[in-house]
């Protein structure tokens, strides 16, 4: 019984590092070069960098912060656990990748970015569930909200990251980054979907 639990832990950790890489990839080379804001604690800290100028790991960390206490405190602490190491994961390569490796956007254009951007998110947040876990921000917010109603996890995110993407649109004053910002949290849900959904990886 125990090797079968820390194999389904193992599992539940490599779902959550593959997740965390490829989240931090996506918002460093797709969506952070073409201001296009996925919605969670990426999309929120993306809006405080443009404010306050502080490096976007560094802002998500601190975003997360109480929320990593209230997913400690309501959840199950195992999940509390996976969900701090998520956001360490994603804080410390978006800053590694953006900062110190200076990566570059992998294409400038809106159209592209918001399209496989929000597959690769998708796929990453997609990834992180499945082990278990949350990426931070509003995910925490919807895994409780999934434990108390009928509402799926996943939808109820896409929710969470629209009203985010609305009013970034309102706070820039500029309607194509709301436009171009859905269009990602809407491709990022059918990654979603397409990870939770069928028997793969």
């Amino acid at each position: 019984m125990k090797n079968i639990n820390k194999k389904v832990e193992l599992k539940n950790y490599l779902y959550i590092f593959t997740g965390g890489i490829l989240l931090s990839l996506s918002v460093v080379t797709f969506l952070a070069p073409n201001y296009i804001f996925p919605g969670g604690s990426p999309g929120i800290a993306m809006i405080l960098n443009k404010v306050i100028g502080l490096p976007l790991g560094v802002l998500m960390l601190m975003i997360n912060i109480p929320l990593i206490l209230l997913s400690i405190k309501f959840i199950n602490k195992k999940y509390g656990i996976r969900t701090v190491i998520t956001i360490l994961i994603t804080s410390f390569t978006v800053d590694f990748f953006r900062e110190f490796l200076q990566f570059e956007g992998f294409v400038i254009d809106p159209i592209l970015a918001s399209i496989y951007g929000g597959i690769v998110v998708g796929v990453a947040l997609g990834f992180i569930i499945k082990g278990n876990a949350a990426a931070g921000g509003p995910a925490v917010v919807s895994k409780l909200i999934s434990h108390k109603t009928n509402f799926k996890e996943q939808h109820i995110l896409i929710f969470f990251d629209a009203v985010i993407i609305i009013v970034a649109g309102f706070v820039f004053k500029n309607i194509e980054i709301t436009l171009y910002s859905l269009i990602t949290v809407y491709v990022s849900g059918k990654g979603i979907e397409l990870i939770l959904s069928r028997k793969i990886f």
